[in-house]
């Protein structure tokens, strides 16, 4: 009897001599986003491709792949380089997915170096050869560091997918008008005309 049971992942070299088509397309997702280019990161996908973020309190919204083509035309944008350095690769045959520890290390056009580490887990179309779907699992604290950096040059919403009101397209958050309120309604106060 075999001391390795049928449903445990298996464990493949990350820089292996014959990896199999799961293997293979997970790799191709990491050298697209090492690339910046949204037609290199794209190339693995599957038409009913989506993509989620977790934890669910960073808010991001999941994507199909017509958002993920916006997302990814606006990775470049904030940076300068980018990679996804997989720390380890597990294959799940049983699953038909690929988990990735992988570090994210990159350079922010005009912040500097830049870096977070994720778990990724990828499910592949039947024969391997594309990702259905990606679910990432960050570091919320470094994910909202990275948030509040954007926020300050206007680009938060790079990784919102740039939905906002009125406010996010002025470049002042809620707390500002929140606090012209304060004082416009402190104002009528103190001088009666309110």
């Amino acid at each position: 009897m075999s001391s390795t049971r049928r449903n445990e992942p298996q464990t493949a070299a990350i820089s292996s001599t014959n990896p199999s088509a799961r293997m293979k397309t997970a790799q191709a997702v990491l050298h697209g986003y090492s690339t910046l280019k949204p037609e290199d990161m794209l190339a693995p996908l599957s038409p009913t491709f989506t993509h989620k973020v977790l934890p669910a309190s960073l808010n991001m919204p999941a994507r199909d792949l017509e958002a993920f083509k916006v997302h990814a035309g606006r990775i470049g944008s904030i940076f300068s380089s980018f990679k996804m350095v997989p720390q380890r690769m597990f294959e799940d045959p049983d699953r038909n997915s690929v988990v990735i520890y992988a570090k994210m290390i990159g350079e922010l056009t005009q912040l500097g170096p830049w870096e977070n580490e994720c778990f990724m887990t990828m499910k592949m179309s039947e024969n391997g050869e594309k990702v259905e779907e990606i679910t990432e699992f960050v570091d919320s604290a470094k994910a909202k560091l990275l948030h509040e950096k954007l926020s300050g040059l206007g680009k938060s919403n790079v990784m919102r997918d740039g939905k906002g009101g009125f406010a996010k397209s002025l470049n002042l958050g809620l707390d500002k008008w929140l606090m012209l309120g304060y004082v416009l309604i402190l104002v009528m106060f103190l001088y009666g005309k309110f």
